[in-house]
């Protein structure tokens, strides 16, 4: 039963009804993913998480001020002097590490794993929220009404929720391709908004600041909104939205590329000032498969296709999106067609078109162009979550059904039931949206449960480390163990410890490691276990010189004094 849609009270009782359906499926699938919450585990792609929270760490206890804003991968310890040492990370701006940031210090205490994710799983909330409302507000404006507007809305956020991939990128995992998906959301939902108030200037302007601001954090955080900002400005193009005249087109293009630019050259001066601009160049060329190497992306259709995107969405997800595309080029093609004949442009195909097009082009046009990136790793699939969400089961159904003339819209029963006409499509109408609900809830069904798989098991020897090296080290301890080794990377356990290990079996490594430190600074050697000193051949030595001993658990740390381990072991060099 249609109500009025111009009932601003029955609208926000629409988005309230949206907002809690969003808000139950998503409690549902917190507790589904509880096992796996709050921990860094050593496998699949929690590399990502590792790096965030050690980035975000860095930040915390240095300032980023320090550090130039960039994101260094060790922390600040006395065998680093100078930035430079700590081997700055240059394939990204260091957007995703503001939100750990801020919100580290607005609660005052240093990043962790469950402020990490607690984080990243707002992201999904929201995330499927505004997909459900851009798709209401579309398909209001396009003439359906209430009801079947939110129906129909509810697809969007339980297909994104529910998903495999989604499931667990949004809480385990996060850097640039988890972060940049919530401002993409809101990108298209802000330029959908655009469209609602055009006669409207001051809430035109407010919502031209947020997208900006929107839009910026976006080329702050990944590389996906370079295109996504290229879609965005050739659907004004072409629909006409740019402003009218050759020389107001150039001011609103100058004006829409202006802060993308100025952050690529903020980051580009900030590389410079890290003194790895040079980096980034071979980085580029390595992501994008042009450096001449093999780098495996002559089978990219069968690592990223049959791979990545069956694993997080089935067989059938695959077929979905190409199907997508297809439905989408034929029909734009048909749209262009159509206008240079001279028809009547249908508006509402032109509308759907340029939804369908803002979602969908930027995934398949990052995939490709970054295919070295996309071919090893399979969290560059999780975009394509937000076009299975809208795409296949809302847009091209609309679309379709402009084509076939099979008119969806204005389906009040009172206006239909006195026609003959009108009682058959008031009759067609459900029987379509039906349709579309059961097949988007069979694909779910079937795909849904396969989302344990991404999850690796959790693994608590990682905080145990973590506390113990926390408690018992400092700036100015060097530490080594026989058979235990922290490095930069994989990251999880530095991310926990903020202290690097050294793997060394002797004392003549370990007088290598520290003669050139200019600082006061202490050996430390750390035991993981009581018989990982038979692995050591001058371990004895050094306990009997120790001057601090700590015994927690199995974990064993002995400290000497810097200038009395030169003193007594630099002949052994």
């Amino acid at each position: 039963m249609r109500i009025n849609s111009d009932g601003r009270v029955v609208k926000g009782i629409c988005v309230m009804l949206l907002f809690l359906i969003a808000l139950s499926v998503f409690l549902y699938t917190v507790s589904i993913r509880k096992p796996w919450f709050g921990v860094v585990a050593p496998g699949h792609h929690q590399w990502l998480s590792g790096s965030t929270l050690k980035f975000s760490k860095n930040w915390y206890a240095d300032g980023p001020l320090k550090l130039r804003f960039g994101m260094v991968e060790n922390p600040d310890s006395v065998e680093f002097p100078d930035l430079s040492s700590r081997e700055p990370y240059p394939s990204y701006p260091s957007g995703v590490i503001l939100p750990i940031y801020a919100l580290s210090k607005l609660r005052g205490h240093t990043p962790t794993p469950s402020l990490l994710m607690k984080y990243n799983l707002l992201n999904h909330l929201f995330i499927a929220f505004f997909l459900g409302l851009t798709i209401f507000i579309f398909l209001l404006r396009i003439g359906y009404g209430h009801f079947y507007s939110t129906l129909l809305a509810m697809l969007p956020i339980c297909v994104e929720l529910l998903l495999p991939a989604p499931l667990y990128w949004h809480q385990n995992v996060f850097f640039a391709d988890q972060a940049v998906i919530l401002p993409f959301v809101l990108c298209v939902f802000l330029e959908l908004l655009r469209g609602e108030f055009r006669n409207r200037h001051t809430a035109r302007h407010f919502l031209n600041f947020l997208q900006v601001t929107v839009m910026a954090y976006g080329f702050f955080t990944d590389w996906l909104f370079v295109f996504v900002g290229l879609v965005v400005y050739l659907k004004r193009l072409f629909c006409g939205e740019l402003s009218k005249g050759f020389f107001p087109m150039v001011r609103a293009s100058i004006l829409f590329w202006m802060p993308p630019v100025l952050v690529m050259a903020l980051f580009t001066l900030q590389l410079r000032l890290l003194g790895i601009l040079n980096m980034i160049v071979g980085r580029f060329l390595w992501r994008t498969g042009m450096s001449g190497a093999d780098d495996g992306t002559d089978r990219f259709f069968n690592q990223f296709w049959d791979g990545h995107i069956r694993a997080g969405y089935g067989k059938f997800g695959e077929v979905l999106l190409w199907l997508s595309l297809a439905v989408f080029i034929l029909l734009l093609m048909y749209a262009i067609f159509q206008r240079f004949r001279n028809r009547a442009d249908d508006m509402k195909m032109r509308q759907a078109l340029s939804l369908t097009g803002m979602y969908l082009l930027p995934c398949f046009m990052q995939i490709y162009f970054l295919k070295n990136h996309s071919f090893l790793h399979d969290f560059s699939a999780l975009k394509f979550s937000i076009v299975l969400a809208t795409v296949p089961f809302v847009l091209i159904p609309v679309l379709l059904s402009r084509l076939f003339r099979a008119d969806l819209t204005d389906v009040s029963l009172e206006g239909l039931a006195l026609t003959c006409k009108g009682r058959k499509k008031a009759f067609r109408v459900p029987v379509i949206v039906c349709g579309i609900l059961l097949a988007a809830g069979l694909y779910l069904n079937h795909v849904h449960p396969k989302y344990k798989k991404f999850f690796p098991e959790p693994c608590k020897f990682f905080e145990d480390v973590g506390q113990f090296m926390r408690a018992n080290t400092a700036y100015r301890d060097v530490v080594f163990s026989p058979d235990f080794e922290i490095p930069v990377n994989p990251p999880q356990l530095l991310s926990y410890t903020m202290k690097r290990v050294y793997k060394a079996a002797s004392v003549k490594e370990i007088a290598d490691k520290v003669s050139g430190i200019k600082k006061d600074f202490t050996v430390a050697v750390f035991l993981p276990a009581p018989d990982a000193a038979e692995k050591f051949s001058d371990i004895q030595t050094l306990i009997s010189i120790a001057d601090e001993t700590v015994h927690q658990n199995n974990f064993y740390l002995y400290k000497i004094e810097g200038k009395k381990f030169l003193t007594r072991f630099m002949a052994a060099r």
